[in-house]
């Protein structure tokens, strides 16, 4: 099963946008998406089984899920650095912390003032939280 993944995922980052400027921002968003939907997926069932008044504790569960795979993915095929996993990871982790920080205060901000579903408010926060995270773990955690 992991050999099937990583042949997916190698044979999508085989297009010829390696040479280009932008290959960081396209992997990190194709990685990203795929991680945002196993988070969104995690959230969306846990929320579906359960109560709605958890939808902060269910955010927490399935945005940890999703950071994670995230690193093992842009470590291995975005920005192809291996070496030195534990400090990388420790940064990842930081700057995943910042972004769940920053995600809980959209999310309760959201739900509070614009009374909207808890569905997109979670979309809305997946895409301003992708921004910043990229810019910090391109800069912090690969130094590109």
């Amino acid at each position: 099963m992991n050999q099937k993944i990583d042949l997916f995922i190698q044979s999508i980052m085989k297009v010829k946008i390696n040479e280009n400027k932008y290959y960081n921002i396209i992997a990190y968003g194709l990685i990203g998406g795929l991680s945002a939907f196993v988070d969104y997926m995690i959230f969306a069932i846990l929320i579906f089984i359960s109560e709605k008044d958890n939808y902060l504790y269910f955010h927490v569960v399935s945005y940890i899920i999703g950071t994670l795979i995230s690193f093992i993915l842009n470590s291995k095929y975005n920005f192809k650095k291996t070496n030195k996993t534990a400090q990388r990871l420790t940064k990842f982790i930081i700057v995943g912390i910042s972004g769940l920080i920053l995600s809980l205060i959209l999310m309760k901000s959201i739900q509070t003032y614009l009374n909207i579903s808890e569905y997109l408010t979670k979309i809305m926060v997946i895409i301003a939280i992708a921004i910043f995270q990229f810019t910090l773990n391109k800069r912090i955690t690969f130094n590109k």
